[in-house]
């Protein structure tokens, strides 16, 4: 009888070290994949776990320009560079679609395009 219930013991012990091992090998799998980030796989930084919230404070002010600040144009070329000018007057009204149309302008509107020159290579 002693030695059945060795036998018994003997073949639990084999029998829990296989499942230990198996659970150790299933732990660092898992350890494994929890340390994936952006930084070491081809996860986009958005899938990141714990990763930290911007720590940006509002500052009071709207995005965008701020008031009394000057903007930064293009200037225009002098008219003696220009080699063609073209007005551009509506064929119709805007608001009514009539075609008369009084001869001073309500607002006028002033553009120059730059045409650049091809490059040889």
């Amino acid at each position: 009888m002693e030695d059945d219930a060795q036998i018994n013991w003997k073949e639990r012990y084999f029998e829990l070290l296989k499942k230990f091992e198996a659970l150790e090998a299933e732990v660092k799998s898992l350890k494994e994949q929890l340390a994936t980030n952006s930084n070491n796989s081809s996860k986009s930084p958005s899938q990141d776990p714990y990763r930290k919230a911007k720590n940006s404070t509002p500052s009071g002010r709207k995005q965008g320009g701020q008031p009394g600040h000057l903007g930064h144009s293009r200037k225009f070329v002098p008219p003696n560079q220009v080699t063609k000018v073209i007005d551009l007057l509506p064929l119709d009204c805007p608001i009514c679609s009539g075609a008369k149309l009084s001869p001073d302008p309500i607002s006028t509107e002033r553009r120059q395009v730059t045409e650049l020159p091809m490059l040889s290579i």
